[in-house]
């Protein structure tokens, strides 16, 4: 269901989604590179005094990745959400005109399908209807797409231990790698990307990061490093080892 305001552009309605697909992705990105620099140090950590707080402090950051990954996917419900299968409604019910030199949509389209796109001879409605059906078919929440199992996987474990406590079988846990999240993130910053460029005259890689660009989430890693440095609970990256 997309937003509810009568008074509302399709283009303002979108932006709003759409900054509801940045807070959440951005969520998961900075609870993930947070949780990521205490695994790495692990070994350091697990013989201070705080290993317990350093522990509690992984699930926090795993479960606020977990609902934020939800949230960017969930099927719609009766009440409006701020997620990619809302803003592909207001795409397709509306097909706002695309406002971007089409070789550079061809070239993000393409390296998101993993297959070369032409736009030639598409009118504007045409193209979003293109942007449109690209995104839908590669939706993770269809059990078809490579992108199934780590949905499917990633909604059991919210609905059953994160959501709601529910008496399970911890062996019939369903397996989620960090790869698995690492992928339907991926796809939430290429449509961010393309939506955010192509209808909103926002550029969100700088924020998101692409494989070039790491982003302000390996900022906020870093600095947590730096932090539990000066905090003596890790070496300085200059400490000498005495063997």
């Amino acid at each position: 269901m997309e937003p509810q305001d009568p008074c509302a552009t399709p283009a303002e309605k979108l932006d709003k989604v759409y900054k509801g697909i940045l807070t959440d992705i951005l969520t998961a990105q900075q609870a993930l590179a947070l949780e990521a620099v205490i695994g790495k140090n692990a070994g350091a950590l697990n013989s201070t005094r705080y290993r317990s707080l350093f522990g509690q402090l992984q699930q926090i950051f795993i479960r606020d990745a977990t609902l934020a990954v939800c949230r960017l996917f969930e099927s719609e419900r009766d009440y409006a959400l701020r997620n990619i299968p809302a803003a592909l409604e207001v795409l397709d019910k509306h097909r706002p005109p695309p406002a971007i030199h089409r070789p550079s949509l061809e070239q993000r389209l393409s390296k998101f399908a993993g297959k070369d796109i032409s736009l030639d001879g598409l009118s504007e409605t045409e193209i979003t209807a293109l942007i449109t059906m690209t995104f839908h078919d590669r939706l993770p929440t269809s059990k078809s797409n490579p992108l199934g199992d780590a949905w499917t996987n990633l909604k059991w474990r919210r609905d059953k231990t994160v959501a709601h406590h529910e008496a399970v079988d911890c062996g019939a846990t369903p397996p989620l790698t960090h790869k698995g999240m690492d992928d339907l993130i991926t796809y939430a910053k290429h449509f961010a990307g393309i939506i955010g460029s192509v209808y909103l005259s926002s550029n969100p890689y700088l924020m998101l990061g692409e494989i070039d660009k790491p982003g302000d989430m390996e900022m906020v890693g870093k600095a947590l490093q730096r932090l539990m440095q000066d905090a003596g609970l890790l070496a300085p990256p200059n400490a000498i080892r005495m063997t």
